[in-house]
């Protein structure tokens, strides 16, 4: 929820000031993990694990809060600066889909390494190096990232609070803006607050039979996402209208995705070990790992030219707080249906925001292709 007024900080104060207050707040943190021992064996036992759990969670928060957004921004905001001899941007949708590949990768070492490292010595040893990289990427950053606000810049509390009027009102008031967040934030919302808390690795376990099995499959997962990653690479050229097939890929990965799943579920449910079950569901999970791919390389494309420099972080913090926001909503639907009417009444909840979020970026294509001052226009 944290990330909308941090991502206007990042806009007031600086990027290089907000990543390097939001990494201080997490190396911040994250000493909680480490003491843990110390503080199950103090006098207060539970209460104090609780509450230091508690400490962590708001702490890194709000570091990872300040980091949101503001990364992005600063490379996009450089690159309009140079961007000369990249009308098209064509070398913008390479190095997204590259940078794309590049967080696949770390993201399954991470998972591999992290796993190994914690059986064969504990969790703390993770944690400490966790910790090192942290502070290795704010050392990075203070002697590599330059600074983007003059120093005879004033900021105030007054400004502050008026760059977040000013940017609510470009949301607001840009119907293109308006409706293409909403449609994006509602994907978002199903897929993390409900997918993956409601429905994914129960799945997962359910087709596998074991916590090892779920792993593995996970695993395969990311896999497939390299393959699908590396292909967006060589063909991202091919792709000229950003927000067509933005709309595409959400509706195709969401609503027939889903659609699917439940379809599959009912014709082949997990119940003993099967190795047909388990690819038939992973063939089917690759409708999603590959349109993401593409729609994460071209959602940033149109998020370049769409949102205005001097609000960019502002509003690129602005699509996770919505997500948020709607996921509340959501969650509660979410577990009232799973009580009242099965776990399988949670796919339609799913098909029906897909339907609503497909439905706001169909809006947002046609708001663009109206307008005539709007550079999404030039995406359509």
């Amino acid at each position: 929820m944290l990330d909308f007024p941090t991502g206007n900080l990042g806009d007031a104060v600086g990027y290089k000031t907000i990543l390097l207050t939001g990494y201080i707040f997490q190396i911040i943190a994250v000493p909680f993990l480490l003491f843990d021992d110390r503080i199950k064996n103090s006098p207060l036992g539970l209460t104090s694990i609780f509450a230091a759990n508690l400490v962590f969670m708001i702490i890194y928060a709000i570091g990872t809060s300040q980091e949101s957004g503001a990364l992005e921004a600063w490379l996009d905001n450089r690159y309009r600066v140079m961007s000369d001899d990249d009308s098209n941007r064509e070398m913008y949708k390479h190095f997204q889909a590259k940078a794309g590949l590049i967080h696949n990768v770390m993201s399954i070492l991470g998972f591999v390494l992290g796993g190994a490292i914690a059986t064969l010595f504990s969790r703390k040893v993770v944690f400490s190096l966790f910790l090192l990289l942290l502070i290795t990427t704010l050392v990075i950053i203070l002697v590599k990232l330059p600074t983007d606000v003059a120093p005879e810049e004033k900021i105030s509390t007054r400004s502050y609070l008026r760059r977040i009027q000013e940017s609510c009102e470009i949301f607001l008031k840009t119907p293109v803006l308006l409706t293409y967040f909403l449609g994006i934030a509602f994907m978002w919302a199903a897929n993390a607050s409900v997918w993956y808390i409601f429905l994914l690795f129960k799945l997962y376990l359910e087709y596998t039979g074991s916590d090892a099995g779920a792993g593995g499959l996970r695993g395969i997962v990311y896999l497939s996402g390299l393959f699908w990653q590396i292909l967006v690479i060589r063909v991202i050229h091919r792709f000229k209208k950003a927000y067509l097939w933005v709309f595409l890929s959400a509706f195709i990965s969401n609503v027939i995705f889903f659609s699917l799943v439940l379809i599959y579920y009912q014709t082949v449910p997990p119940g003993k070990f099967s190795l047909f079950a388990i690819a038939g569901f992973l063939l089917i999970y690759q409708i999603p790992v590959a349109w993401e791919a593409l729609q994460g390389t071209l959602q940033q494309r149109i998020n370049l030219d769409l949102i205005p420099d001097e609000y960019r972080n502002s509003l690129y913090s602005l699509l996770p707080t919505l997500a948020q926001l709607f996921g509340v909503p959501f969650v509660f639907a979410a577990g009232w249906l799973i009580n009242g009417y099965g776990f399988e009444s949670v796919f339609y909840l799913l098909i029906v925001i897909s339907l609503a979020g497909s439905f706001l970026l169909g809006l947002s294509f046609k708001f663009a292709g109206a307008s005539h001052e709007t550079p999404a226009k030039n995406l359509i």
